[in-house]
C-alpha cells in the first residue's frame, strides 16, 4: 500500500510537468477549476488533495487523455 502522502506528492509533480508541458501558468489553471492559484501550488507541492472533478478539469486542460496519470490516482474500492 502506498502512503498517501507520497502518492499526493507523486500526482502534484506528474500535474506540475503536465501543465508545464502544456504551457499553461498555476493562474490560468486555477480558472478553470474556480480556485485561487495558491491552491494549484499546494496540490503540485503534495500538500492539498484535489477533487476528481478538478483533476479531470485540469487533465483537459493540459490535454493529458488516457491512462497517464491512473497510477497516480487513489485506490478506489
Amino acid at each position: 500500500m502506498v502512503n498517501p502522502t507520497i502518492q499526493r506528492r507523486r500526482l502534484g509533480l506528474a500535474l506540475k510537468r503536465a501543465r508545464e508541458g502544456a504551457g499553461k501558468t498555476q493562474d490560468e489553471a486555477a480558472a478553470v477549476i474556480d480556485a485561487a492559484a495558491s491552491k494549484i501550488s499546494r496540490v503540485e507541492l503534495g500538500q492539498s488533495g484535489i477533487r476528481l472533478t478538478d483533476l479531470n478539469l485540469l487533465l483537459d486542460l493540459y490535454g493529458i487523455r488516457g491512462d497517464a496519470v491512473r497510477p497516480y490516482l487513489p485506490n478506489r474500492p
